[in-house]
């Protein structure tokens, strides 16, 4: 669906819906929600929204951390978002270079 609507130029609106889900997709959207992450960081690279893109890379980050302190195996956690999360990485790395000025 995302992909579609990404084609469609009409990527922000999905962005919207999976950030603020109507009660019967609450359910879906908890379930597959690294799935939402990683679809929203496409959308938002393919769109240019580099503020937006370094607002949810941080805010992946920070649930990371925050699974951390409740999980039971805590490292887990950490681990996969650094191996096989690499791209919540490098999306954080190219929004910011694109959206800070160049040194002269």
């Amino acid at each position: 669906m995302g992909m579609i609507f990404g084609r469609q130029g009409r990527s922000i609106e999905v962005y919207d819906l999976w950030n603020a889900p109507p009660e019967h997709l609450r359910p879906l959207v908890s379930r597959h929600s690294d799935d939402l992450r990683t679809l929203t960081m496409g959308l938002l690279r393919q769109n240019k929204r580099w503020q937006q893109l370094t607002e949810h890379c941080l805010t992946t980050i920070r649930a990371t951390q925050s699974c951390l302190e409740i999980a039971s195996t805590p490292k887990s956690k950490l681990w996969e978002l650094c191996a096989w999360n690499w791209q919540v990485w490098r999306a954080l790395v190219d929004s910011l270079w694109a959206s800070r000025p160049y040194p002269e």
